[in-house]
C-alpha cells in the first residue's frame, strides 16, 4: 500500500495541471490504499498486543458487522459481486479482533476472485451451530492450489499469485489465523467442490 500511495502521489505531481480529469482517479487510488495500509497496520496492532491487552468486548450484530466490510472492501473492488447470507445473530465478542480476522478473510476472497475471473462473486453465509455461530465465506477465485500447505505462514504467497501479480503481504490470513487462535475461533480453508473458488468457515465463540 505504501508503494501505491507513493505512486499516486507521483503521478498527481505530474498531471494535476495537464490533466485534471485524471486528478481524482489517482486520488481515490491513493485513498483506497490508504485505508488498506491503515487495516493491515491494525491487524499488525492486534498481533502485537494479543499476549498483553485486555480487549473491550461487546454484544456484535454480526449481520451488521458484515454488511459494513463488504462495503468498505467493495471500494478496492468494485467489480466483486458481495451477498450475505443474513442470520440475525448477535454475539458477545471483542468487535475488533473479530472485525480485523472477517476484514482479512472477506478481502482475501475479493482480491483473488477479480484477477481470476471476469465477475467476481464473494458469498458471506452467517448461521447458527452447536458449536457457536459459524460465517463462511464462498469466493470463485482460483482456489488452494499448493498455497494450502503454508496458507496461514507469514508472508508466505501461493505460485499462482506472485505469477499473476497480485498484490499482496503475505500476511493478512497470517494474522487472521493467529487472532482467531488467541480467542479460541477456528478457521477451516477448503477448495469449493465442482467449482472454482475457495471457502473458508470461521466458528465463534462467545467471550
Amino acid at each position: 500500500p505504501i508503494a501505491s500511495i507513493n505512486l499516486c502521489l507521483d503521478t498527481l505531481e505530474r498531471i494535476y495541471k495537464t490533466q485534471p480529469e485524471k486528478v481524482e482517479t489517482y486520488l481515490k487510488r491513493a485513498r483506497i490504499s490508504s485505508k488498506r495500509l491503515i487495516s493491515q497496520v491494525d491487524r499488525a496492532l492486534a498481533i502485537a498486543g494479543a499476549d498483553s491487552i485486555v480487549s473491550e468486548t461487546s454484544l456484535v450484530l454480526l449481520d451488521e458487522l458484515v454488511a459494513e466490510l463488504t462495503e468498505e472492501i467493495r471500494e478496492t473492488y468494485p467489480k466483486t459481486s458481495f451477498s450475505i447470507i443474513k442470520s440475525n445473530i448477535s454475539i458477545q465478542l471483542p468487535k475488533n479482533e473479530v472485525r480485523s480476522v472477517l476484514y482479512s478473510v472477506i478481502e482475501n476472497a475479493a482480491k483473488y476472485s477479480s484477477h481470476f475471473c471476469d465477475e467476481p462473486s464473494v458469498v458471506i453465509s452467517i448461521s447458527e451451530s452447536n458449536s457457536g455461530p459459524l460465517v463462511k465465506i464462498k469466493d470463485n477465485g482460483p482456489g488452494l492450489g499448493e498455497a494450502g500447505d503454508y496458507l496461514f505462514k507469514a508472508f508466505s504467497r501461493g505460485k499462482w499469485a506472485t505469477e499473476n501479480a497480485v498484490e499482496g503481504t503475505g500476511l493478512g490470513l497470517h494474522l487472521a489465523h493467529k487472532v482467531a487462535q488467541k480467542w479460541g475461533w477456528t478457521i477451516a480453508v477448503s477448495d469449493n467442490i465442482d467449482e472454482s473458488g475457495l471457502s473458508v468457515s470461521l466458528r465463534l465463540v462467545s467471550v
